[in-house]
């Protein structure tokens, strides 16, 4: 479409405004072609919001075992996103989102790991301390983070010296987030002081 339109203006240019009925007639198609391809990437950036609005209020285990299996292996990172805080707020009892939320918590993209360990929260899904505790060790920032929020509020005591030996290699930021857990988990908050715990 960019080169439609370079074409377009360096015809213009060359011809001093004046072009062709022809040329007029070709660009008119192009714009046509480019409205049918925005209207249909405008759709297709509604499928992830479709997918956890679906998931937030169904309540059939076979259908959100369908949506989720199906959704989960999508070749798109904002579906995956979609499906993992979806998962977090999924109403129906008999389906445990734990297992699919572990796997999207191994996921390749970043955003789609700090989704996963962020529903496992919303879920409070203590049998998942050992991927969230997994999570703390991830090569992005905002992963660790969503594993730090998890495990404060998982409420394990067992989470506590995971929680210090983190502190002690992060800087910043995060050395806040993980005092703030230790607060949670401990009663006792110590500045981001890791030498002190």
């Amino acid at each position: 479409y960019m080169d439609a339109i370079v074409r377009w203006n360096k015809l213009v240019t060359a011809q001093k405004g004046m072009v062709s009925s022809s040329d007029a007639e070709q660009m008119q198609k192009t714009e046509l072609k480019m409205k049918d391809l925005s209207e249909r990437a405008h759709d297709l950036s509604r499928y992830p919001q479709a997918i956890a609005a679906a998931l937030g209020t169904a309540t059939d285990k076979a259908a959100i075992e369908w949506l989720v299996k199906t959704a989960a292996a999508d070749s798109q990172e904002r579906v995956r996103v979609a499906v993992a805080t979806a998962l977090g707020t999924v109403v129906a009892s008999e389906v445990d989102p734990a297992p699919c939320l572990a796997k999207l918590a191994k996921d390749k993209a970043p955003r789609v790991r700090a989704a996963a360990i962020d529903a496992l929260r919303e879920k409070r899904a203590k049998a998942s301390q050992a991927v969230v505790l997994a999570a703390l060790e991830d090569d992005s920032w905002q992963v660790r983070v969503a594993a730090v929020e998890a495990l404060g509020a998982f409420d394990e005591r067992a989470s506590v010296k995971p929680l210090i030996e983190r502190m002690q290699k992060e800087p910043g930021r995060l050395r806040e987030d993980i005092d703030r857990a230790l607060a949670l988990l401990t009663g006792v908050s110590l500045g981001g002081d890791a030498k002190a715990w």
